[in-house]
């Protein structure tokens, strides 16, 4: 029993330490927020359009409207600032009439909106 000891005290070493270790991908996510192009701009083709995504932590005020997504840093360009080819943005319209929410969309996750 003595010989076997030390590979118990391994093995459930082991097991702890993997039960607390943290998801690595979730550090490799840039979180993209929407910045309208002019005040309450939130039409179909503004929400769409990559160039209104800018890397951010806050959305700006208000209700049924796009507010922000996570992608990988492999689907960014120029350093992680600007959504890469591969990420496209599929937005409908929300509870307001002309307000578009993200509803999906290729590469991206963790969508919010304001609503």
């Amino acid at each position: 029993m003595k010989k076997y000891i030390t590979g118990i005290f391994a093995v459930i070493f082991a097991v702890c330490a993997a039960a607390f270790t943290t998801n690595v991908q979730n550090s490799d996510m840039v979180t993209f927020v929407y910045t309208p192009p002019s005040t309450d701009n939130y039409t179909q083709s503004n929400v769409q359009n990559k160039l209104h995504w800018a890397p951010g932590t806050e959305c700006g005020s208000g209700e049924n409207r796009a507010c922000s997504f996570e992608v990988s840093l492999d689907d960014t360009q120029s350093g992680g600032t600007e959504l890469g080819p591969n990420v496209s943005i599929i937005a409908e319209e929300g509870g307001v009439p002309g307000k578009y929410l993200v509803t999906s969309g290729n590469e991206i996750s963790a969508i919010h909106n304001r609503n």
